[in-house]
Formats: structure tokens, C-alpha cells, sequence
């Protein structure tokens, strides 16, 4: 073990922009939120221009109306469906789930803290993050730099927000570090700091990203016997881990 010193060295707070809550749900076009679909057409039949725009399109720039007109035009338009009960039982259901997840985080960080002290075996400055809340059936999870994260998804397994919160996390105080890196993140949360959060569970149980998969089992024994060793820190082990990966693409 690291030593017994438990620092809260993450934290997060949680915030729900009303704005980009409604962007990501009608982006997202009516998956699971009740009455969406009407909100789709109303916007769609008073204004295509403005409803592409609100949707990315770029069609809407070949519009007859500049980039202001259009951006001044959809700001009203999002004003007066944040009146909606459409929009406000979105927003209902997401302060909810803002709650529920300020608790589970609140009643876990110390354990968590203490856990990813364990595995990365470094002093780091406390690190504050700001998580926006989008809604809890939409898929969402994202890093934005800058100490914001983006995120609400589905609890598909016990800790699922907690763990994945913290591989969001990973990507500030391990950037730099590419495709590596974030292979490493996901030893770290995905698999070990899920395992010992939830005390069951294995490596790989679930899928993540197929395409770091392969990068983490030519690690995983490494792995291992890093996690035992306290002469070495997180940073050590990458240093390691980019020459294993190195020389294994030269044999090929």
C-alpha cells in the first residue's frame, strides 16, 4: 500500500446548464424522453433553417440568413422551450439524478480517493471538476479540458457514474500520454478501481474500447506485478509500458 494519508485528490461538482441539457437531448432526437418527438416537428415546421441549426447541420449556413441572424433567431427559440413541460420534466428528472449522483459521490470519494492513491502511488494537487449533467438516459460522457467534464448515462452495473467519472478525471492528470494513456486509464478505473470499489468483478468483464482492448492485455501482466511493487509510480509504469509497446509492434 501507498501509506494510509487519505487526501481527497478529486472531487467534483455537479452542475446542470439548462442550455446544453436541452442541446443534447434534441441531438440525440427523441431517444427515451417522452414528447421530444413533438418538439422535434414544432421546431422543424416553424423553422427548417433554425432546426438544422440547433441539430449541427451545416445546411443551415446556406441559409439567407447570416450566422448572427441565425444564432439571435435560435436564442429565442430555446427560451421558449425551456417553458415547455416537455423540457421541464427533462430537467425534473435530471435534477434528480444530480442528486442521486452528488450522494453516491459524497458517500464513496474518500474510499475512491484512497483507492486511486493506492494504484497511482503519487502526490497531485487537489483536483476540482466540473461535471455537467445531461440526461440520465442519454448516453454521455466526455472530457473538455479545463477541469469540465460532461456526462449522464445509464447505471448499467453498481458504481457505473463513480468509476467512469474518474476515467473522465484520469484524462487531465495523465494527458500527454495518447492511446497509452488512455489504455492505462482504463486499467486503472474501468478495471481495477471498479474491482476493489465493488470488491467482485475481473479484468475486461466489460467492453469498453475494443480498440484499446488489445493494448491492455499486452500490459495486463505488467500490470500486475506493478500494482505490488511501491518503488514505482504511475508515471514509471507508462515510461515501461511505451518501450513493452514499442517493442512488441517491432517484432511484428
Amino acid at each position: 500500500m501507498w501509506d494510509n494519508e487519505i487526501i481527497i485528490m478529486i472531487d467534483f461538482e455537479f452542475i446542470i446548464n439548462k442550455e446544453y441539457l436541452f442541446l443534447h437531448a434534441f441531438r440525440h432526437k427523441n431517444k427515451g424522453l417522452l414528447g421530444w418527438i413533438r418538439l422535434h416537428n414544432k421546431i422543424w415546421e416553424s423553422d427548417k433553417d433554425i432546426y438544422d441549426f440547433l441539430a449541427g447541420r451545416p445546411e443551415a449556413m446556406v441559409s439567407n440568413r447570416s450566422l448572427k441572424q441565425l444564432s439571435t433567431k435560435a436564442d429565442k427559440v430555446i427560451a421558449n422551450i425551456l417553458r415547455t413541460k416537455e423540457f421541464k420534466k427533462a430537467y425534473q428528472e435530471t435534477n434528480l439524478y444530480k442528486k442521486w449522483v452528488s450522494k453516491q459521490w459524497n458517500n464513496n470519494k474518500i474510499k475512491i480517493n484512497s483507492i486511486l492513491k493506492n494504484i497511482l502511488k503519487i502526490d497531485i494537487p487537489k483536483f476540482k471538476f466540473k461535471v455537467f449533467l445531461t440526461h440520465p438516459k442519454l448516453m454521455n460522457g466526455c472530457y473538455l479540458g479545463d477541469y469540465r467534464i460532461c456526462w449522464g448515462h445509464p447505471e448499467e452495473w453498481k458504481n457505473y457514474s463513480l468509476v467512469y467519472l474518474i476515467h473522465e478525471a484520469l484524462h487531465e492528470i495523465l494527458k500527454g500520454h495518447g492511446e497509452l494513456g488512455h489504455a492505462v486509464i482504463e486499467l486503472i478505473s474501468d478495471n481495477q478501481l471498479r474491482i476493489e470499489l465493488n470488491k467482485k468483478g475481473k479484468y475486461f468483464q466489460f467492453k469498453g474500447h475494443q480498440e484499446l482492448k488489445e493494448i491492455e492485455k499486452k500490459l495486463y501482466s505488467q500490470w500486475k506485478k506493478y500494482l505490488k511493487d511501491d518503488t514505482k509510480n504511475i508515471f514509471d509504469f507508462l515510461k515501461s509500458a511505451k518501450k513493452l509497446k514499442v517493442k512488441k509492434r517491432r517484432q511484428k
